[in-house]
């Protein structure tokens, strides 16, 4: 076993973990809020932006998740490349 690569590529797991817990973190925060806001339009039924909610509940409710991932991944690519670096390990 190579110990010497090992210790070479180990930081860059370290990042890559944190990247994952941040992604993750802001991923739970943006979907809590946005479910909040979704419930209180649902609740006290809004008139045109309840049509809008009804309609994105639809939209990711009969979209099996594999094709949303697919979307999301493709999308943020072409929009997202002037900002955002991914690394490759």
């Amino acid at each position: 076993m190579n110990w010497d690569y090992i210790l070479t590529v180990l930081p860059k797991f370290g990042y890559a973990t944190l990247m994952t817990l941040h992604l993750a973190f802001w991923g739970i925060l943006l979907s809590l809020i946005i479910g909040v806001l979704c419930a209180l339009v649902t609740t006290y039924k809004v008139k045109y932006l309840k049509v809008f909610v009804q309609g994105y509940i639809e939209l990711s409710r009969n979209t099996p998740l594999l094709i949303q991932v697919f979307f999301s991944i493709l999308g943020s690519r072409k929009s997202a490349s002037k900002w955002m670096v991914l690394p490759v390990v």
